[in-house]
């Protein structure tokens, strides 16, 4: 399999994560995913991924597509985690239970 099939197959791993968390309703006290540090943070990484794969050329391209795509599933796993929880804490807590301010 050439690289080109590996890059299209790794974002077709991406956007079903993407399709995966978008189910996950958003919920009372979640912040957005982009207005998190571990958003940042995978971007920054992935960012200097790219840059030495591209522009260093001490980077394997196969092994630069492995990296920032576990990176990508790993932080929507993370993401789609946090968010079930906070379904659950609202379940057990019920509908006529206040929410904290």
């Amino acid at each position: 399999m050439n690289i080109f099939k590996k890059i299209k197959l790794a974002f077709q791993a991406r956007q079903l994560m993407k399709d995966a968390t978008k189910e996950v309703k958003t919920m009372d006290g979640v912040k957005p995913g982009w207005k998190t540090t571990e958003f940042w943070g995978k971007t920054v990484v992935q960012g200097v991924v790219i840059y030495n794969t591209f522009f260093n050329k001490n980077l394997d391209p196969q092994l630069a597509v492995q990296i920032v795509s576990t990176i990508e599933a790993i932080y929507h796993g993370l993401r789609a985690l946090v968010k079930a929880v906070q379904g659950l804490k609202a379940q057990v807590k019920g509908p006529d239970t206040p929410k904290p301010a």
